[in-house]
């Protein structure tokens, strides 16, 4: 699996592209801007699954745009997130001038321990949250995507409406354990490989 980072233009949130099976099979780990995820697309290259950590507004925005050009791709969410994504107020987009309201027949609900087949790897569900009730982290191969519950060298924001202090230290610190085995890719900012 390759990996490529996008920084967005909304609070400079990460979206990462994933490229399996010698690149022909494409994975997204949260989407901001769509044009830069289209354009680092091939010809015969398609989106088939969007993985979300959360769902506030800097991590989903795309969302509609993305499932105009690929309308059969998987989305991925919390038993929270298919609400929030449903709620311009939980998902914080009315709060950006940019009501998204997406309900799409192919979203699948994950929860703590859900493996997850993808093309020729596995995706290992967690609930991290703390930041929002709806957040997630995956673990694919050596590859831990944490999304805003563990940001290293920044405290995780847990003042928001659905955000908890303790569920917030508590996830962190499962996941700051698990990055010293495996690649960090957060949220925000760079990302972080082991030797």
């Amino acid at each position: 699996m390759k990996i490529k980072q996008i920084v967005n233009s909304v609070l400079q949130s990460n979206t990462y592209i994933l490229y399996f099976n010698d690149d022909t099979d494409v994975a997204l780990i949260d989407i901001g801007d769509v044009a830069p995820v289209l354009s680092s697309l091939k010809e015969n290259q398609s989106i088939g699954n969007i993985f979300l950590t959360h769902t506030h507004y800097d991590h989903i925005y795309g969302l509609p745009h993305i499932l105009k050009v690929f309308p059969e791709c998987k989305i991925y969410t919390s038993k929270f997130g298919h609400k929030a994504l449903q709620s311009s107020k939980l998902n914080l987009s009315k709060y950006h001038n940019d009501s998204i309201i997406c309900n799409p027949p192919q979203l699948q609900i994950l929860s703590q321990g859900d493996i997850v087949n993808l093309y020729d790897s596995y995706v290992e569900v967690m609930e991290t949250p703390g930041h929002d009730k709806s957040c997630l982290s995956y673990i694919i191969g050596n590859n831990l995507f944490s999304g805003d519950s563990y940001i290293p060298g920044y405290k995780v924001l847990s003042t928001l409406p659905n955000s908890n202090r303790d569920d917030a230290i508590s996830s962190e610190l499962r996941l700051s354990e698990l990055s010293k085995s495996n690649n960090l890719f957060p949220g925000h900012h760079k990302t972080f490989l082991i030797d």
